[in-house]
Parts: C-alpha cells; structure tokens; sequence
C-alpha cells in the first residue's frame, strides 16, 4: 500500500525538514513538477531529484540508486497526480526499497534504494 500522507513520510524528510512542511498537506497537494533532474552513476543505477510544487511550498524529493525510471511525455507543463511511496523490499528486487510512482495512470514509476524529501519555501 502506497503512502501519500506527509505525517506516514516523516522518516524520509532530511534533518530539519519535516517541521518545515505543512502536516495537513500530502503528496497528492504536490503534483505539479518544477523541474526534474537525472543523473545516470553508471550502468546500473542513477538519481532522479524532482521538485514538486504545493502552494507556497516545494517539495525536493530525491530517488538515490535509480534502477527503473518511466517518464510520462513531457510538453509545457508536467503533472503528477496521485503519488504515492511504496516500500517494496519485500518484493526481492535486488538493490530496491522503494517505489515512487503516480497512480493514476503508472505513467511514471521510479524504482530506487531510497528517498530523501526536502522542503523549501517558495515566496
């Protein structure tokens, strides 16, 4: 079962984090996508960052150890609803604990070894 409430995430916030956000938003506040970013290590994994847009607040949510990546097409305006984490450790992948994916349509789905979420105010 997928979260989305921030309260349920607060052990992927970095250090001070977590007292920064709003506690009655969830990731389903933060669908619109400011900018996303992947860096490829090497031929087996990568890191995603997306910083994703809520109110007067970003989220900076960072997939380190990337091995599966699905984009949605991409025009003027990126959109992801319904996002929501999944811990899949015990589904065997080998290297993978997360699952980061929209569920509305799985048009994007990030497999990755962990997640670190950041906030930052936007003014």
């Amino acid at each position: 079962m997928g979260l989305h409430r921030l309260t349920d995430l607060e052990h992927m916030f970095s250090a001070d984090a977590f007292r920064l956000v709003d506690h009655s938003l969830d990731l389903y506040s933060f669908s619109r996508v400011r900018s996303v970013n992947v860096t490829w290590q090497d031929d087996s994994h990568g890191d995603l960052v997306l910083v994703l847009v809520g109110g007067n607040q970003d989220l900076i949510v960072r997939c380190l150890g990337v091995r599966e990546l699905v984009l949605p097409t991409i025009g003027q305006l990126l959109f992801l609803p319904e996002l929501e984490i999944e811990d899949v450790s015990d589904r065997g992948l080998e290297g993978i604990r997360f699952e980061f994916a929209s569920h509305t349509e799985r048009d994007f789905v990030c497999l990755c070894r962990d997640i670190v979420i950041d906030v930052e105010a936007v003014s």
